[in-house]
């Protein structure tokens, strides 16, 4: 019934009768169908990246909602007809609809779980090749300034540090 609402607004709605029977049916549909279309977006997302991926979500979802009204806009201001340019969103609906026919939510889990595997991948190979090398201050200052590097870890104020850090430079 959904999909039907915004074809027959371009051919009927004549009566006003007819608004007042057709905007609540596609009003109440509307609200489920975003529903859905966020569900089926939030599945693909792997795990980690929720921020990254509704963030891209509200900018393309929110970010552009001036496009309808423009578009809308200029079509009726060039052709004279409202009737045509709400056609033009009905054409945005309907190619809505046949970009969801080709989705494949088995193929998308297995892709999502490739990536997420990727992802953990990376970040165990990135933890095996970081290793800390024991360091000593000897290896940086030399053998004399030992006794002055360990005042400036133990400092409590910048005061200190500098001071300390002024003394470890002057001294031979």
């Amino acid at each position: 019934i959904i999909g039907l609402c915004p074809l027959y607004s371009i051919f009927g709605l004549t009566e006003p009768l007819e608004l007042f029977i057709i905007v609540p049916i596609y009003g109440t549909h509307s609200g489920a169908l975003q529903a859905f279309t966020r569900s089926i977006f939030a599945t693909m997302i792997p795990k980690g990246h929720e921020a990254e991926f509704f963030t891209l979500l509200q900018l393309t979802d929110k970010g552009t909602s001036f496009v309808g009204p423009v578009i809308v806009t200029a079509v009726a201001t060039k052709t004279g007809s409202i009737r045509k340019s709400f056609a033009t969103l009905v054409l945005f609906f309907y190619l809505g609809a046949i970009v969801m026919l080709f989705y494949n939510q088995e193929k998308s889990d297995i892709e999502r779980k490739q990536f997420e595997e990727r992802e953990h991948k990376k970040e165990e190979e990135t933890n095996n090749i970081i290793e800390v090398e024991e360091y000593s201050p000897e290896d940086t200052f030399g053998e004399n300034t030992t006794a002055t590097v360990e005042p400036v870890v133990e400092a409590a104020s910048k005061d200190e540090v500098g001071d300390a850090f002024k003394e470890t430079m002057d001294s031979p």
